[in-house]
Order: C-alpha cells, then sequence, then structure tokens
C-alpha cells in the first residue's frame, strides 16, 4: 500500500477496502469468511452459526496487520463482547494448525471448497466477508 501511495509502483493488488480519496479501487474477489472448527468441539456438526455464539470461546485469528482482526473485533462488539482472542498469526497453515491442535477455534476466510483435514468450515449467519 505504501509503495502505491508513494507512487513506487503503479498499480497493486490490496486486500480489504481502503480509504484513500486519490487510490482507485477495484473490488476483484470477495471471499466469505468461516468459522474453523476442530473435531470433536460442540460446534464441529453445526452448518451455520450466529456471531454472538463465539462470546466464550478461545479464538485463533489473523493478526492485527490484516483488516479481518479489525473487522472481527468490531462485528463482535457490536454484538455486544469482546471476543477472547487466545492466539493471533500471520500464516494461515499456522492458523490451521492452531485449530486442529485444539487451542481454539478458527476465524478465516473461506478459500477452498473442503476445510482441511480434522476441521470443519462454519458458516455465518450474519453476511461475513
Amino acid at each position: 500500500m505504501n509503495k502505491l501511495l508513494n507512487y513506487d509502483i503503479e498499480y497493486g493488488i490490496v486486500v480489504g477496502l481502503h480509504d484513500y480519496p486519490n487510490l482507485e479501487q477495484v473490488k476483484l474477489c470477495q471471499c466469505n469468511l468461516v468459522l474453523y472448527v476442530y473435531e470433536g468441539h460442540p460446534y464441529y456438526e453445526k452448518e451455520k452459526i450466529p456471531l454472538d455464539m463465539l462470546r466464550d470461546e478461545d479464538i485463533i485469528i489473523m493478526n492485527e496487520s490484516f483488516h479481518i482482526y479489525n473487522d472481527f473485533i468490531k462485528a463482535c462488539k457490536i454484538k455486544g463482547f469482546t471476543p477472547n482472542i487466545k492466539a493471533k498469526t500471520m500464516d494461515g497453515g499456522t492458523l490451521m494448525h492452531l485449530c486442529r491442535q485444539k487451542t481454539g477455534i478458527a476465524i478465516s476466510p473461506k478459500f477452498e471448497d473442503e476445510a482441511p483435514a480434522g476441521l470443519n468450515a462454519i458458516a455465518f449467519e450474519e453476511p461475513y466477508h
């Protein structure tokens, strides 16, 4: 983003919308966010879940460098709670590994049709991208 704003590059691909008046943005794609749950967790068999059911759960999420973190915190506060962030990472593989190790349940974009082995991807009842 800094290279775009400093005119070091003419175009780039960024994640999320940014509030810069001189930056033209075109949405290329959008991913739904899902909750990854490990086998044996009480939510494992669910197909959909409301965000407020995460009130007392240990959450694994990408760190503050990613807009997903701040968006998730805001969404939880709108629902009236502060989430219990158990672990933050900069790597999607680590996120899934920690979830499989039952460190907590993971918030992540759903990039693939199938969840990684040992995990179930559960959609949110609220529209959450």
